[in-house]
């Protein structure tokens, strides 16, 4: 068994929350034992048994980490939006508080249309 710590650049995140995708994924990899990710240098150290790491799949998994973030963010910018001219609307009273409440859920439609797009990535 040969243990290693390994450095791996990694880039294009820019929250905590990416690494919580990252972290867990990588970690489900066969011979990888534990991930940290570090935003601040960009860099990814992977505790690893060599013998046993497949290295085909590390891009795979960080590209769909990537991926998942990227749905996560449009999700969260529809969901703002959407509310955020609801809200407006039914302040200034053109859109009566009822029906604003009654079209509420109509986001959730959205975000999960778009969340379903992540079933089909390889």
């Amino acid at each position: 068994m040969t243990v290693q710590v390994l450095g791996i650049p990694v880039s294009g995140m820019d929250c905590a929350e990416c690494t919580l995708h990252v972290q867990p994924a990588s970690a489900g990899l066969p011979g990888v034992q534990h991930v940290d990710v570090f935003l601040a240098s960009e860099k990814a150290l992977v505790r690893c048994d060599l013998q046993q790491m497949d290295w085909m799949l590390v891009p795979a998994v960080l590209r769909i980490a990537r991926r998942t973030m990227g749905v996560a963010k449009v999700n969260i910018a529809f969901t703002i939006g959407y509310n955020a001219i609801g809200l407006t609307l039914a302040a200034f009273g053109i859109l009566p508080p009822f029906l604003a409440a009654a079209v509420q859920s109509l986001p959730n439609v959205g975000i999960l249309a778009n969340s379903s797009r992540l079933i089909r990535q390889k």
